[in-house]
């Protein structure tokens, strides 16, 4: 949990329920074939092996993030477990949730197991779905080295450039090309954050090409190079 953390960009959990709250900001996620948009106060239930991925353009988003095991759960909640996004019973109950997990962790499992209730007796949130887009959008988090461009995209969908764009926005939220920058930008925070690689090392992985063009496009994004950028999170208290 912490503002730089962008979500899993392409995770699958075999023997856990994912319970997941935006305290703050907006994010965009993918759940199996379906895409939607998970705002500040709703609930993400993602259950065992379902393929998901969130992203977001957004500094200041803070999400709380509960896995519980599906097996003991089965025994205490009988039945197909809920997916998708779901409007929270109210806003003090997912701020407990994240002060839980903080301040009070024998307190998460009942504060869990009543959002995953409520979950359960209401419809998920409207989200689009496209199995051709989601095979795009999954490729593209694979393989951000590789030199993305609409025409690339748009062959895995077997779709027009015109059509793919157009189809691609519609369900994902944004253009392709703004997809691409916005996952090699999140991949590249991760990376700054969770591992010691060089700028030049994770520019290159992340499919910038160069230092350089990293550089600019980052510093665009956040008003800070990514050294600057880096050496800040050092100092700054993640909570």
């Amino acid at each position: 949990m912490g503002p730089w953390m962008a979500g899993p960009l392409d995770a699958v959990h075999e023997e856990t329920v994912e319970l997941c709250v935006v305290e703050q900001g907006t994010m965009h996620v993918r759940l199996g074939d379906r895409c939607g948009v998970h705002r500040a106060g709703e609930i993400a239930v993602i259950p065992p092996t379902v393929r998901h991925g969130s992203w977001t353009e957004a500094d200041s988003v803070h999400e709380v993030i509960v896995h519980l095991d599906a097996a003991a759960l089965a025994a205490l909640v009988p039945g197909r477990l809920p997916c998708g996004i779901f409007t929270a019973p109210q806003r003090p109950a997912t701020a407990a949730l994240g002060e839980a997990v903080s301040m009070r962790p024998e307190d998460v499992p009942e504060l869990a197991l009543g959002l995953l209730e409520h979950a359960r007796s209401h419809a998920p949130q409207a989200v689009a779905s496209d199995p051709r887009i989601v095979a795009v959008a999954e490729a593209v988090t694979r393989g951000l080295d590789r030199r993305w461009t609409v025409a690339s995209m748009a062959s895995i969908a077997g779709m027009s450039e015109a059509h793919f764009a157009r189809r691609f926005r519609e369900v994902v939220g944004s253009s392709p090309m703004r997809y691409v920058q916005q996952q090699r930008l999140g991949r590249a925070r991760w990376l700054m954050n969770a591992s010691d690689a060089s700028i030049t090392e994770i520019a290159l992985q992340v499919g910038f090409g160069s230092p350089s063009r990293f550089s600019e496009a980052f510093t665009q994004r956040h008003g800070l190079t990514p050294s600057r950028w880096r050496a800040r999170r050092a100092t700054t208290p993640m909570g």
